[in-house]
């Protein structure tokens, strides 16, 4: 996939990583709205190591149609969301088959989701503890670098 194909999608983070592929980083609302937040971080931790990154902003459309739109213009998606699952708040599921694997085509096996349980106050990812914040951007960050 080249590098140079532009994008679509929204309140993406997207690089080239190591091994030549092209990776977007969906996000749901309020990943990158604070300075300091998870969205800061990973940006932070992707530019330290290197990675050419770009970042686009917007309003998080995370819905099936955006995520296959998305899919179709790189290697791989990983959609970030943030959700009540029953866990510890900043726990992460990783999940490859989940909503838009009933979505036909090939596209959706470029797809993965990764689930952090939200705040117990609603604040999704602004209210994590920054030891928190700091494990899952590195979580991430790793997972983006090494497909």
């Amino acid at each position: 996939m080249s590098p140079d194909r532009k994008s679509s999608c929204r309140s993406t983070i997207r690089v080239t990583n190591r091994n030549g592929r092209l990776v977007h980083l969906l996000a749901s609302p309020g990943l990158a709205q604070e300075r300091g937040g998870l969205g800061w971080r990973i940006k932070q931790k992707l530019a330290e190591r290197l990675l050419p990154m770009v970042t686009t902003s917007g309003d998080g459309d995370v819905s099936p149609t955006n995520v296959v739109k998305c899919a179709g213009a790189c290697d791989r998606v990983m959609v970030l969301v943030a959700k009540e699952i029953g866990r510890l708040p900043g726990s992460l599921v990783r999940d490859t088959k989940a909503e838009f694997g009933s979505v036909a085509g090939e596209k959706t096996s470029r797809v993965t989701t990764l689930e952090v349980q939200s705040h117990p106050a609603g604040a999704g990812f602004l209210g994590l503890d920054e030891r928190t914040t700091e494990a899952l951007a590195e979580h991430i960050v790793q997972e983006m670098a090494s497909y």
